[in-house]
């Protein structure tokens, strides 16, 4: 079984790989969780938020460069993002 910190990586990897395939958009909405909380810049409900916003025009290239996890397990991050226009339509 991968170790919790090896899930944390997988999964950043996966909301990389199907932000290029789908959207940025559709890769937050998929990828948070129900009562997920984002920052802009104060406290917002995630994906209400994700939900009224129209889908941006770029790509969100992704590779976690630092990852970490709770002592307790219930809490990880990963960080590391590039931002890049793209030509194509993912609405």
């Amino acid at each position: 079984m991968p170790s919790a910190l090896e899930q944390v990586v997988c999964s950043e990897k996966e909301f990389a790989k199907e932000s290029m395939a789908k959207g940025v958009k559709t890769a937050f909405l998929d990828f948070l969780a129900e009562d997920a909380i984002l920052f802009r810049p104060g406290p917002v409900p995630g994906k209400p938020w994700m939900n009224e916003k129209p889908a941006p025009a770029i790509t969100l290239s992704w590779m976690p460069c630092f990852a970490g996890v709770s002592l307790s397990g219930d809490l990880g991050l990963g960080f590391y993002w590039k931002f890049s226009v793209y030509s194509g339509d993912h609405s």
